[in-house]
């Protein structure tokens, strides 16, 4: 949520300390945790920067305050489930699961503080794909085990990549996208274009569709398949797409080899002031993320794909709450 805020309000957010905005009680910062849900509205733009209003609740993450997001359910369409990349989903994240379940809700899966994967822990692309994989499939397990609680049998509540219904982000340092997003990306690079006609977006979203599983780029015939190729150092397209380019851009951006950062990001082109290449490795490289992954737009994206519009929220809400 502070990304959002900061975001979307023409204000000076540079802080010696981190801040938490919608932590506005003294012992919520005083703890450092939220106690009560807090509503929130924002004005965000898609990748086409259309512009939509989103009412949001920020509810709080500590199984001891799990009554806020029982009662929050009840006013929202739709839940993004934030799950910590190292940490993994835990007791009470299972618990929102089911509760999402029983409420009807469309879910999203939001897979957060991806940057510790790399900074912190300092695995290998490879195992990150698997600790991401490892995450999706326990979801997904929780999901098959309480689907019996649906009212909605035909609703589909497994979640996947390559289905646009989840996400990656590290609100440290301003990093969210999806796989179309990033497929977006490339096409951007590639096309040198700045906007989406139909065509090269319906092209993007083929692409995001090879960049999950165990599906393998050849670089001679240039098509996917799913066996690796003879070469040693053939990996999965979500790695060798996504995670190594994300990595070589965290890992140029927090060293001190400046030349070989601004070489790196005119390929991408990204373009920094003189004072911008002088900042700390922070706020650096949440600036760079920035410009790279397009801010909030993949979660726009992903939110009105996978999470129905208020109207129809409602009625949905009606019939769940007529059938009890």
């Amino acid at each position: 949520m502070d990304l959002f805020i900061e975001e979307t309000h023409e204000t000076n957010w540079e802080n010696p300390q981190e801040f938490r905005y919608t932590d506005c009680r003294q012992d919520e910062q005083k703890r450092g945790l939220s106690i009560k849900s807090k509503p929130l509205s924002l004005i965000l733009q898609d990748s086409r920067d259309k512009s939509y209003l989103f009412n949001m609740m920020d509810t709080p993450g500590h199984p001891n305050f799990c009554d806020e997001i029982s009662a929050s359910f009840r006013l929202c369409d739709g839940v993004v489930i934030v799950v910590d990349i190292v940490e993994g989903i835990q007791f009470h994240t299972e618990k929102i699961i089911i509760s999402a379940i029983k409420e009807n809700l469309d879910v999203v899966l939001c897979i957060n503080k991806i940057d510790r994967v790399v900074l912190e822990l300092r695995l290998p692309p490879t195992d990150a794909y698997f600790k991401i994989k490892q995450i999706i499939d326990e979801f997904n397990r929780i999901v098959s085990e309480n689907l019996q609680f649906s009212s909605e049998k035909e609703k589909n509540y497994f979640i996947s990549p390559d289905k646009g219904n989840v996400i990656f982000t590290s609100s440290l340092y301003g990093i969210i996208f999806s796989l179309e997003s990033f497929a977006k990306r490339y096409f951007e690079l590639k096309k040198n274009i700045a906007k989406f006609d139909y065509e090269n977006l319906e092209k993007a979203k083929t692409f995001a569709k090879f960049l999950w599983g165990d599906i393998y780029f050849n670089k001679r015939n240039r098509k996917f398949s799913k066996k690796p190729t003879s070469d040693e150092n053939s990996s999965r397209t979500f790695v060798e797409f996504i995670l190594e380019p994300l990595y070589k851009i965290i890992g140029y951006t927090i060293s001190e080899e400046k030349d070989s950062l601004k070489e790196i990001l005119d390929k991408l082109g990204i373009d920094l002031r003189l004072s911008e290449f002088k900042l700390d490795p922070k706020p650096l490289l949440k600036l760079v993320c920035g410009k790279f992954l397009g801010h909030f737009n993949a979660f726009v994206d992903t939110i009105l794909k996978c999470v129905v519009d208020s109207k129809k929220g409602s009625i949905i809400k009606v019939n769940f709450f007529n059938k009890l």
